[in-house]
């Protein structure tokens, strides 16, 4: 996945697309998360789908609520 993701930056920036953030797989799991939260998916669904590393930190989805301005 990162080599993958590397060499499609890299074509992206040679046709002049320039992204704001580092594309990273761990962006993309930030991403798949918040957009389960802007849906209201339940807690336990969420740490199902983005898979055992979630459920040892839940405590940190308060923080992705704040970033959101969701209520948790």
């Amino acid at each position: 996945m990162r080599n993958w993701l590397k060499q499609a930056v890299k074509r992206a920036e040679a046709d002049g697309v320039h992204f704001s953030i580092a594309l990273t797989p761990h962006t993309f799991r930030h991403s798949y998360i918040m957009h389960m939260l802007y849906h209201r998916q339940l807690s336990k669904v969420i740490q199902a789908l983005a898979g055992q590393r979630i459920r040892a930190r839940w405590k940190s989805i308060p923080g992705y609520l704040r970033w959101t301005w969701l209520p948790p």
